[in-house]
């Protein structure tokens, strides 16, 4: 039988299920650290997958995403050993490996820095404003920002994640500003969801969601692309420069489009060896419905069973055939996350709603600024590479 993998050039390893933190808003059902309990990815279970992947997917390259939890519980020579084995096996295949990890960095030291510089892992860190405001939603802002600067300094710095609650909805000109400080240019913008942890929170709703996106918009204006969030930068290309056709849609597969590539050209493993389309996929409730597959289990992957539950998976609701596909908002749509749709139905039509007055308020700005900005992220974008 042919893989289901073949496809394959992302794999994101929920190397502990563990956390230090108790992040209010947290989509995963993590545990705290406990000296009798090691959830810890099994060297074993590692080797295994990586090598599953390197020669079952016709990519020649593997991203290979080290998840949690917080993954920084493991140890520096945990790294050491993980990135000198994908690297040596892929190498043997005349393929490249590229390593990242999302952290809360609390627990970051020195050697695990001397570990990433090695391997040249790339670290992003979760901060959700200045320091009241952080310290609310999950603590430690000093011992963060510290070792955020680090990172920096060693040139392994990922880049920033701010989950927008009801703790900084109305402060993203200050995150803006922190973020000129700080010396970052690019972050990524998540609105949160009442899933895992953070399924007793009350919900964002739409006007506060739309405020986000408005205050973002207006910074980045303001910035003239010097700072942006991924996200939103996206939402202008796409107001400026629509699709053309269902074909290109589907060839930028992401997080934030009409599709995205969960299963498809990516796949998550948890330390029980269960796989699921995505790390949020198999966080919390109901997702757990949607496990592809076991890699502790030796039988062989039925491609046809996997297709069928990725096929369930990604399925549209009738909103979608019968509202979404006719509504003028549907490029700077990300058109909800099938990890919690699921799970959290309420949060997708809030964003919907929002959207559109997103899309109304960009048909009031003057396009050559839109344009303008785009330009100049682009060109920053560039030189970067």
């Amino acid at each position: 039988m042919k893989s289901p993998y073949k496809n394959i050039n992302e794999v994101h390893i929920e190397i502990t299920n563990m956390c230090n933190l108790s992040c209010t808003y947290c989509y995963a059902e993590t545990l705290l650290p406990d000296k009798q309990i090691k959830n810890l990815f099994t060297n074993e279970l590692y080797r295994d997958t990586i090598t599953k992947m390197l020669l079952e997917s016709k990519s020649d390259f593997l991203d290979i995403v080290f998840h949690g939890g917080e993954p920084l519980l493991h140890t520096p020579e945990w790294f050491e050993e993980a990135c000198t084995f994908a690297t040596s096996k892929a190498n043997q295949l005349g393929k490249k490996v590229y390593f990242s990890m999302q952290s809360n960095l609390t627990l970051l030291k020195n050697a695990h820095v001397e570990s990433f510089k090695k391997h040249q892992v790339k670290v992003g860190v979760s901060l959700d404003g200045d320091k009241e405001t952080h310290n609310a939603m999950r603590g430690n802002f000093g011992v963060t920002v510290a070792n955020m600067k680090k990172l920096q300094d060693a040139g392994l710095f990922g880049g920033v994640i701010v989950v927008i609650s009801h703790h900084n909805w109305n402060k993203i000109p200050l995150f803006f500003k922190q973020m000129e400080e700080l010396g970052i240019r690019i972050f990524h913008m998540n609105i949160a969801s009442s899933v895992g942890r953070g399924n007793s929170m009350e919900l964002l709703g739409t006007e506060k969601t739309f405020r986000a996106f408005k205050d973002c918009v207006d910074c980045m204006l303001k910035y003239k692309g010097e700072i942006v969030d991924t996200r939103m930068i996206k939402k202008l290309q796409q107001f400026i420069n629509p699709p053309q056709s269902t074909e290109e849609t589907f060839q930028q597969l992401r997080c934030d489009n009409l599709f995205c590539h969960a299963g498809v050209t990516m796949i998550a493993v948890q330390n029980d060896g269960n796989v699921f389309p995505c790390g949020c996929a198999g966080s919390s409730g109901n997702m757990k419905n949607f496990k592809l597959d076991n890699f502790r289990d030796t039988r062989e992957t039925n491609p046809v069973d996997y297709f069928e539950l990725l096929k369930k998976f990604h399925t549209k609701k009738e909103k979608y055939y019968n509202e979404c596909v006719h509504c003028p908002a549907k490029f700077v749509c990300e058109h909800g996350c099938p990890a919690f749709d699921h799970t959290d139905p309420e949060t997708p039509e809030n964003t919907c709603l929002a959207t559109k007055q997103l899309y109304s308020y960009l048909q009031t700005i003057d396009r050559s600024l839109i344009v303008e900005l785009i330009s100049i992220h682009e060109s920053k974008s560039r030189a970067l590479v």
